[in-house]
């Protein structure tokens, strides 16, 4: 089986995130006759999936949303789940949009039934909550989302992910809880060089009430003391020093839930899991900043 369809898929999701649209239409142009057949080649998908991008981003969201209903139909007709975890939230997102709700309450049906059978692998639960989340507005479902994609270390899913949970966060008055999930996925995307969905985050930052300067693309890195925001910086610090989540919030005007997903975001950056073992990290940061 060629896996050259995956590899152009790839490259054109690589190239429509940097706002590279001819490049992105290149990569695709050998597969155009198979994105339209009812029997595509092992791989089709990903090329539709691909497509589906680069249309959204062009500005033609109904072409989008008929390429990823086109390949979800195909893939249940396959019982090909493998493509549930990328192409799952992109439809029920579009046909949200498209109010079609009785085909994105189907199709979060079938991203639940692929998790059952995939209790172990984090980006499969997370894209099943993620449609669950979107399909019924749940900001907490959402929440749960971006914790599991976090665990899964597929960085556009990741983003796309915050993206879509600050979505829902603004829509029910947490606007300091979207702006942290924001911000989280502009670090993602200015690291990987998506101009073009950092500018879309940036937009989203600005609708609940925020702005930041672009740091460019290398300038932190994704892990480590040093891939910490200023707010978590400051969260991490705090709890180094002994003070519980309601103190913290208390001392930086926050509320105790964003103090907690900073927390997350922390220990996800940091790679630990206790209060004990951010604080040993903390201690050694300062140790070395003063050597």
């Amino acid at each position: 089986m060629s896996l050259q369809p995956r590899c152009r898929a790839y490259l054109a999701i690589i190239a429509a995130a940097r706002g590279d649209v001819s490049g992105a239409e290149l990569a695709l142009a050998p597969m155009q006759d198979v994105l339209t057949t009812e029997r595509p080649p092992f791989g089709a998908e990903f090329g539709g999936y691909a497509a589906a991008v680069l249309a959204e981003i062009a500005g033609r969201p109904a072409e989008a949303f008929e390429l990823l209903h086109h390949f979800w139909k195909l893939g249940v007709g396959d019982q090909n789940r493998y493509s549930h975890r990328f192409l799952a939230p992109a439809l029920v997102r579009l046909a949200i949009a498209h109010e079609e709700l009785a085909l994105a309450g189907e199709v979060t049906e079938g991203a639940e039934r692929s998790a059952a059978l995939a209790g172990e692998v984090p980006s499969v639960q997370s894209a099943a909550l993620r449609c669950r989340g979107l399909l019924e507005r749940d900001p907490e479902v959402l929440v749960r989302s971006v914790e599991l994609a976090r665990r899964g270390r597929r960085g556009l899913d990741l983003a796309g992910t915050c993206e879509d949970a600050a979505s829902v966060l603004a829509s029910h008055g947490r606007l300091g809880d979207a702006r942290v999930l924001l911000a989280e996925a502009l670090d993602y995307y200015e690291a990987l060089g998506a101009s073009r969905f950092e500018a879309r985050a940036h937009a989203a930052l600005r609708a609940v009430g925020a702005r930041r300067g672009r740091r460019g693309s290398r300038e932190r890195p994704l892990t480590g003391w040093d891939s910490l925001t200023k707010s978590e910086q400051a969260v991490a610090k705090l709890v180094a020093e002994g003070l519980t989540n309601r103190e913290v919030a208390q001392r930086l005007y926050i509320s105790p839930h964003t103090v907690n997903t900073h927390l997350r975001h922390i220990f996800g950056k940091l790679e630990v899991s206790t209060r004990a073992a951010l604080a040993a990290k903390a201690r050694r940061t300062q140790d070395h900043a003063f050597e």
